[in-house]
C-alpha cells in the first residue's frame, strides 16, 4: 500500500501549498469571474511567462497563454505532493504512460527519473500543446520517447475536442453543453484511440506507471487499457480524481472507484493536509471533492 511505502517530507511545508493552492483557486472561481478583471490579470500573466521553465532540474516549454497553469508552476503551487509522490515511484529503466500530458510537466520530471534505459510514452491531443510537448522532450534528452498526439478513449475513432482560452489543463473531449461560458472555448476534432490499440499497432512496452488527467474521461481511457491492465499486475496508476467532471462525461463516481477496486487496485488519495491517506470508504472521497473540488488518486496492486 502506498500509505506504508511512501512518506511526504515536510508535511507542515506540504499543508500550506495545499491551502495556498486552494486559495488560488478559490480566487480564479470567484474573483476573476469579472471579464475585466479577468482580462487585465491574464494578459499580466501572459507578459510575464516565459517561453521555458527550469524547475526541478528539468526544463518545460511553457503554453503562454495558459495563465492558470502558468501562475501555479511559476509559483511553486502545481501538483507539489503528486510530484513527490511521483518521484518516489519512477525508478531507472521504466516505463511510464503520461495521458494528458498537455506540456509535459510530468513527462519531464520523469526523464530525469527513468535514465535512458526508461521509455515515456506521452498522449497530448491539442496540437499547440503537442508542439511544446516535443521541445520539452527535446530540452530532457535521455529516456526513449514516443510522442501521439491523440485522445486516449474508450474506443477508436475521431471526437470534438474543446480547448480553453485561458485554462489549456481543463481541455477535454465534450458536447457543447460540459463547458463554462462556451464562447471562451474553440473546437477542434481528434482522434481518439483506446491505449490496448495503440500498445498492440506500435509494439510499445507495457507501462510501470500511467498518469491520467483528461478532465472527467478518465474512466473511458481505463476502460480502453483493460488488456494492459490485465498483461500489467503490478502497474500504478496516477488518476485525477473529479467527481464533478466525471459525472459531465456521463460516469457515476462511485461506480469508477469500486471498479478500480474490482480490478485489484488499493486506492490512495492526498489529503487536504497533503499526506497520503488509504480510501476506506469511496463515498467519503466523493463527498469531499464538491463542484469545482478534485484530488489525485493512486491505485496500486500489491
Amino acid at each position: 500500500m502506498l500509505t506504508q511505502e511512501l512518506n511526504i517530507r515536510n508535511s507542515f511545508g506540504i499543508t500550506i501549498r495545499t491551502k495556498a493552492l486552494r486559495f488560488a483557486e478559490f480566487f480564479y472561481n470567484l474573483i476573476l469571474r469579472s471579464p475585466l478583471i479577468e482580462n487585465i490579470t491574464y494578459g499580466i500573466i501572459r507578459f510575464l511567462s516565459p517561453h521555458r521553465l527550469s524547475i526541478e532540474n528539468v526544463y518545460i516549454y511553457l503554453n503562454r497563454n495558459d495563465a492558470v497553469l502558468n501562475t501555479l508552476l511559476l509559483l511553486g503551487l502545481f501538483e507539489v505532493p503528486e510530484t513527490i509522490i511521483f518521484k518516489k515511484l519512477l525508478k531507472p529503466g521504466m516505463t511510464f504512460l503520461d495521458v494528458g500530458a498537455n506540456i509535459g510537466y510530468f513527462s519531464a520530471i520523469a526523464s530525469s527519473l527513468v535514465g535512458q534505459q526508461g521509455t515515456i510514452i506521452a498522449l497530448e491531443p491539442e496540437p499547440k500543446n503537442q508542439v511544446l510537448l516535443v521541445k520539452t522532450t527535446q530540452a530532457n534528452p535521455g529516456p526513449l520517447y514516443h510522442l501521439f498526439q491523440l485522445a486516449a478513449s474508450a474506443r477508436n475513432g475521431y471526437s470534438t475536442f474543446h480547448v480553453s482560452s485561458s485554462n489549456c489543463g481543463d481541455n477535454r473531449l465534450a458536447d457543447h453543453h460540459q463547458v463554462d461560458n462556451p464562447k471562451n472555448w474553440d473546437s477542434i476534432t481528434v482522434r481518439c484511440v483506446t491505449l490496448d490499440s495503440l500498445f498492440h499497432e506500435m509494439n510499445l512496452p507495457l507501462p510501470d506507471l500511467i498518469k491520467i488527467d483528461v478532465q472527467g474521461f478518465e474512466a473511458d481511457v481505463v476502460e480502453g487499457c483493460m488488456e494492459i491492465l490485465k498483461k500489467k499486475p503490478l502497474i500504478t496508476l496516477m488518476i485525477e480524481f473529479w467527481p464533478e467532471g466525471l459525472r459531465a462525461a456521463g460516469t457515476d463516481p462511485l461506480e469508477f472507484l469500486n471498479k478500480l477496486n474490482k480490478l485489484g487496485f488499493n486506492i490512495s488519495y492526498i489529503s487536504l493536509q497533503g499526506k497520503i491517506v488509504d480510501l476506506s470508504d469511496n463515498q467519503f472521497l466523493i463527498k469531499t471533492y464538491q463542484g469545482k473540488a478534485y484530488t489525485n488518486i493512486f491505485c496500486s496492486r500489491k
